[in-house]
């Protein structure tokens, strides 16, 4: 009975919590005869109810975590002939919400889940001139199971394939505002004014990130001298096949940090009217000298389409510095520059060229987990025997983290 007792008491106190704050069952002196004779029993009853309808992780074998982000901005454009503001989802680094969690299997091994979506309401990639912003959009980003050991790690589900990111790797803290492949999640939709009509900068604009996530089975090696090798496999929904392999490094020398991705991606996707494979090589790099916050970042790769006269390619740098100026946390100030040659597709389209020039600042708010952030890109797009306007886009956001 007195190893009871606690159990009763912290029931009654959870009642008695719950109802004041629903305002829907309130404690007032009462007899036993107010409780049906029994009030013990009806406590339980009580108890049994309230723990039926509450949340919960689900067992206790498994840990969960809830995180995620929100990421609001305000973009001013002008494509040569229209101008306009928008508030949009960055789609830089979208709005999203995330679901992981992990077991010990024993002391070696141990497996893992995660789920992600991004509910984005009118996604910086999908707004243009004439439709203005789009409605709201999920995309499930991630869905995946894993196990991990001493051999290294194994995914199985839809996330991350082993070269997304390897033209992305970029330690100037501006990405949030401005990255390799910023460009186009900013202004994807947008058409390009000029004498040729319906070629949208994501015609015209690629960084060749790999194959992005997609249902595919992962591999990575445990990482070894700060090298971690990783492939995958999968198939399209034509049932052809898609696989990569990447190798990336972290490290640091002295004061000097450096990160860097390799990856080659061979895509099999015959679902069309013509055979759309395609070859990829790319690659990125960036240097920091961590006393003084300087940093330089390149990225580049080819891409050979079977059916297109001449192979796609682009090269990125960025140079800036990131330091702590303020007490509530780091600056990052960073200007780059994007070409891309032969992107465009269209066998009417040869020796076509895009060009971008961009200048990003980001301040990080450390006791908020926030970043607010501020960028400008310039935009130019050439193809021989046509015209086209020059491209503007500024956006001023923040995001915040949980």
């Amino acid at each position: 009975m007195i190893g009871g007792l606690p159990k009763t008491a912290s029931r009654l106190a959870i009642i008695a919590a719950t109802g004041i704050f629903m305002g829907g069952f309130a404690l007032t002196p009462a007899n036993a005869a107010d409780l049906g004779g029994d009030c013990c029993a009806d406590l339980e009853e009580r108890v049994a109810e309230l723990e039926a309808t509450t949340a919960r992780k689900g067992n206790n074998k498994v840990s969960l975590t809830v995180s995620g982000q929100v990421n609001r901005m305000i973009t001013f454009w002008d494509d040569g002939q229209d101008d306009d503001i928008y508030i949009v989802d960055n789609n830089n680094s979208s709005t999203r919400l995330r679901f992981s969690g992990s077991a010990k299997i024993n002391s070696t091994l141990e497996a893992g889940f995660k789920i992600e979506f991004d509910p984005e309401i009118d996604s910086s990639q999908r707004a243009d001139a004439d439709s203005g912003k789009s409605s709201l959009t999920i995309d499930m980003r991630i869905q995946d199971v894993w196990l991990k050991g001493s051999f290294g790690k194994v995914s199985l589900g839809k996330g991350d394939t082993a070269s997304n990111g390897s033209s992305e790797v970029d330690l100037s803290g501006t990405s949030v505002a401005q990255y390799s492949g910023g460009h186009t999640d900013w202004s994807s939709a947008f058409e390009w004014i000029g004498s040729v009509p319906g070629i949208t900068h994501g015609d015209t604009y690629n960084q060749f990130d790999g194959l992005s996530r997609r249902s595919r089975i992962r591999y990575d090696s445990p990482t070894l001298g700060g090298f971690t090798a990783s492939t995958s496999f999968g198939q399209n929904d034509g049932r052809d096949d898609f696989w990569d392999v990447a190798l990336r490094y972290a490290g640091e020398f002295g004061s000097i940090r450096v990160a860097a991705a390799i990856a080659y991606e061979n895509d099999e996707d015959s679902t069309g009217l013509v055979d759309p494979e395609t070859e990829t090589v790319n690659g990125s790099i960036s240097v920091m000298h961590v006393p003084t916050g300087l940093n330089v970042t390149f990225a580049a790769g080819e891409r050979d389409f079977a059916d297109a006269v001449e192979d796609g390619q682009f090269y990125y740098v960025k140079v800036g510095i990131k330091q702590k100026w303020f007490a509530s946390g780091a600056t990052a100030i960073a200007v780059s520059y994007y070409k891309g040659e032969d992107i465009n597709t269209d066998a009417d389209f040869i020796n076509d060229e895009t060009e971008t020039w961009s200048v990003a600042v980001v301040h990080n708010i450390d006791a908020a987990a926030m970043e607010i952030y501020a960028a400008w890109d310039h935009a130019e797009y050439e193809e021989p025997g046509e015209s086209f306007e020059d491209f503007d886009i500024f956006g001023v956001g923040a995001r915040i983290k949980f």
